[in-house]
């Protein structure tokens, strides 16, 4: 008789054959064989035993790494929107300065246009220009409401050229899309 179901988990002392020999028969050897089917099958139990352990690890190390990963990317999803709103901050506090510069020499082209009639640049309908410039310093002051300019067409423009240069051409799609 002989246990073929044997693995690593089953050492190479053990025995794993019993055949008739000349001393003992076969049939006096069954307690031995039983034996040997029972120490396999702990053997091979505490062997599964101990992959299942090792498998349990290396799932918790890998669910822990996946978890230190996902609170990597959304620390530096936060620190990215930080940025923008750090840049943003910065970016209005420039924009008000510069609304602030603006409506000083509105001002001081008020003062001059008020003293001699002579005003700013060549020949100029002055209320025109002053509404103008006044609407060009509220657009970039962002604690004012912006008024509507033609600068907000630009991104329109820039969205069309943008599509234009994406959309294939081709004389296949062409001929196929005609519509477009």
């Amino acid at each position: 008789m002989t246990i073929h179901d044997v693995g690593y988990w089953w050492g190479d002392k053990a025995r794993k054959n019993w055949r008739d020999t000349k001393r003992k028969a076969l049939e006096n050897s069954l307690d031995s064989f039983v034996k040997g089917l029972v120490k396999l099958a702990v053997q091979k139990k505490e062997y599964e035993r101990k992959e299942a352990e090792k498998e349990q690890r290396r799932l918790e190390m890998r669910r822990q790494a996946e978890e230190r990963e996902r609170q990597r990317a959304k620390l530096k999803h936060s620190i990215q929107e930080e940025k923008k709103k750090v840049s943003q901050l910065i970016t209005d506090a420039e924009n008000r300065q510069k609304s602030k510069t603006v409506r000083a020499f509105i001002m001081d082209v008020e003062k001059k246009y008020s003293e001699d009639n002579n005003c700013y640049g060549p020949a100029i309908d002055y209320k025109t220009w002053a509404k103008w410039a006044q609407d060009q310093a509220d657009r970039l002051d962002p604690l004012t409401p912006s008024p509507p300019s033609i600068i907000d067409q630009e991104k329109e423009l820039d969205e069309e050229e943008a599509k234009k240069n994406t959309a294939p051409d081709s004389y296949y799609h062409r001929f196929w899309n005609k519509d477009e």
